[in-house]
């Protein structure tokens, strides 16, 4: 871009970081085929969940053993994006807890990034098996 024009390959990344930016992925590695064990995981919800709001649906994980935070940190092992999203996040696409869990893991930290509409299936605690 120094040329002041730009070419096809600059074009296309500067498309790619726009879409990662608006549109950011789910982790790739957390599938429907493992079941996460939630005894003694850290969970943070971000945006508007279909169980309800945190507060209704804090009591219903810890129950299965997790620990609920109000925002995201090193100790997180998952963020769970609400299904219904938040007006409130940049681009409505995501707020301020994705773009942390992003850089967290850019730094090597081990937070995963889960829509909440895959993380239900997928959950359990040694209680309920």
């Amino acid at each position: 871009m120094e040329d002041g024009i730009l070419e096809q390959h600059e074009l296309d990344e500067m498309l790619e970081v726009f879409n990662d930016i608006c549109k950011p992925e789910f982790d790739k590695d957390v599938s429907s085929e493992e079941l996460i064990n939630l005894d003694g995981k850290v969970l943070v919800f971000t945006g508007e969940c279909q169980l309800g709001d945190t507060s209704e649906i804090t009591p219903i994980y810890e129950a299965m053993g997790a620990t609920i935070r109000t925002s995201v940190s090193g100790k997180t092992d998952y963020l769970v994006v609400g299904a219904y999203g938040s007006p409130d996040w940049s681009y409505g696409n995501y707020g301020s807890e994705v773009l942390k869990a992003r850089e967290l893991q850019e730094a090597g930290k081990k937070v995963k990034i889960i829509n909440e509409t895959d993380f239900l299936p997928i959950i359990y605690s040694e209680a309920t098996t």
